[in-house]
């Protein structure tokens, strides 16, 4: 299973559903383009959890998710919990780390304590909560517990499509950094073709949305990879400038 957790989607107050369905379904569009099969994608709050039985590297280019970890699913059993967490220790130095998303079975701190005694009883780890060199996680959630040792770092920002669509105007290299820039901010992109630009970069991060060629009265807004000493005049579009 994959635990996915986002940052800024946290903030949206009464849209918060909205931003979160719309995270879900990109993930969706990811795993299917990734040909990585999956019972269910299912939200929680704060996380979303992926039911499957492959892991998908490309879940890093998905805007919106902070972090995604590839987890065991163990039953609320102290006992249990103590042999996953010994067979998660690594090498080194190691801390042990429980969120708890329903107040129930134990504390936190009573979860680590118990854990973090057992791994050293069982391997003569030292315990170091500063800088471990590997960290055993804990997420309590839908009266299970999640536990894994490590995070995959994702992009952040806002789920593409959230925001609409703009014209990213193709006119050098450039323009390939002003387009994921507005696509972190939640946008999907409709090629404006000024010169001929190589866009297989762009390629890798087309989930939840496809990429498409048009015409700048297809949009309302034009992103452009204007900076201080390059500004020019477009007419009267809304010109959007993220490299100025």
């Amino acid at each position: 299973m994959i635990i996915v957790k986002y940052g800024e989607i946290a903030l949206k107050g009464g849209n918060r559903g909205l931003f979160e369905k719309k995270l879900q379904h990109n993930i969706k569009d990811c795993l299917k383009k990734n040909n990585v099969p999956f019972r269910t994608v299912t939200r929680y709050r704060g996380r979303i959890l992926i039911d499957c039985d492959k892991e998908c590297k490309e879940l890093a280019y998905v805007f919106g998710i902070v972090s995604f970890s590839n987890v065991q699913e163990v039953e609320l059993n102290l006992d249990k919990m103590k042999e996953v967490a010994l067979n998660l220790y690594t090498e080194g130095s190691f801390r042990v780390s429980c969120k708890r998303g329903e107040k129930i079975f134990m504390t936190s701190p009573e979860i680590e304590r118990e854990l973090g005694a057992y791994v050293v009883d069982n391997n003569g780890a030292k315990v170091n909560l500063t800088k471990p060199n590997c960290t055993i996680f804990i997420e309590i959630f839908h009266k299970t517990a999640y536990m894994y040792n490590n995070k995959e770092k994702g992009l952040g920002g806002l789920p593409v499509g959230i925001q609409g669509r703009v014209g990213l105007l193709l006119q050098d290299e450039t323009s390939i950094d002003a387009g994921l820039k507005l696509m972190k901010r939640g946008c999907n992109l409709l090629l404006i073709k000024e010169n001929d630009v190589d866009i297989s970069e762009l390629n890798k991060y087309r989930y939840g949305f496809s990429l498409k060629e048009g015409k700048e009265e297809d949009v309302i807004a034009i992103v452009v990879n204007d900076t201080l000493d390059s500004l020019r005049d477009y007419g009267n579009k809304l010109v959007l400038r993220p490299l100025i």
